[in-house]
């Protein structure tokens, strides 16, 4: 009578830990192996996952400036923004990571409605990166008008 008074006031969630963890370990015996290794696997292939999709996020990000605007074939361009990526590292650091968590989750938590109002940001960020990384130009600058191009244009129509 105790213990069913314990299981009511903690909502269920000792009786469901315990219910879990004799799923758990029965799954485990079925396959031969302790419920420790399922654990352990389970969280190495997290990792790996987790790794994949960073190495082809860093592939990803420059694909699509490299191939619309610098005319680039998709492979040369993936296997460019890789490299980019790849030295351009130390700029990256964890706070842009940590951002891009917090907008994450800011997307999930508002249900997709978030990225409505985000995806033109992340439009003029990854513009300002491209040309931050390969065009070299950091700042905004004025664009400079060469005085004879106009006018060649202009009178050979």
């Amino acid at each position: 009578m105790v213990a069913s008074a314990q299981y009511a006031d903690d909502g269920g969630t000792l009786l469901g830990q315990m219910q879990w963890e004799a799923a758990a370990g029965q799954t485990a015996a079925s396959l031969g192996v302790s419920l420790s290794f399922l654990v352990y696997s389970a969280l190495l292939g997290a990792s790996l996952v987790a790794f994949a999709g960073i190495l082809l996020g860093l592939g990803a990000w420059f694909t699509l400036p490299l191939a619309s605007l610098g005319g680039m074939p998709l492979v040369a361009a993936s296997l460019l923004s890789f490299q980019a990526c790849r030295l351009n590292a130390r700029s990256l650091r964890f706070t842009s990571f940590f951002l891009l968590l917090a907008v994450l989750f800011a997307v999930l938590l508002s249900f997709g409605l978030a990225s409505l109002l985000l995806a033109p940001f992340f439009g003029a960020v990854l513009y300002v990166s491209y040309r931050d990384v390969f065009l070299g130009q950091a700042q905004n600058s004025p664009v400079l008008a060469v005085a004879s191009a106009p006018l060649a244009s202009a009178s050979a129509r």
